[in-house]
C-alpha cells in the first residue's frame, strides 16, 4: 500500500512590527500535517542556521546593535515522509525607543 503524503500547512506568528536591538524576542511558528506526521522546523537568519532541525517551534533571539537594519528569516518545515514547505519573513531591527524623563 503506497502512502500519500500531503504537503505541510504553515502559519506564522511573528509580529510585523520592528524589532528593537538588545531586546529579546521569541520566534514562534506553527505548522500542521494533514496526516498528523511528526514535523521538524529549521530557522535561518540571513541564510545562516539559527535553529537546526528540531521539533521545537520556537526560538529565542536577541538582535544586537550590529544587526540594525533589514533581515530575512526563513522557516523550513518537513516531515519524515518528504512533505516540506518553507516561508520567509522580513524583519527590521531598530534602536530601542529612548525614554525621556
Amino acid at each position: 500500500m503506497s502512502q500519500r503524503n500531503v504537503p505541510n500547512c504553515f502559519k506564522r506568528n511573528v509580529p510585523y512590527l520592528p524589532l528593537h536591538a538588545a531586546t529579546p524576542v521569541t520566534l514562534q511558528v506553527s505548522a500542521s500535517d494533514l496526516e498528523n506526521d511528526p514535523i521538524q522546523y529549521q530557522i535561518l537568519l540571513d541564510g545562516q542556521v539559527l535553529a537546526d532541525w528540531t521539533s521545537s517551534a520556537s526560538k529565542p533571539w536577541t538582535p544586537s546593535a550590529s544587526q540594525l537594519g533589514l533581515h530575512l528569516f526563513q522557516v523550513n518545515v518537513h516531515d519524515a515522509y518528504g512533505g516540506s514547505t518553507s516561508q520567509e519573513l522580513e524583519v527590521f531591527v531598530v534602536w530601542p525607543p529612548v525614554g525621556h524623563p
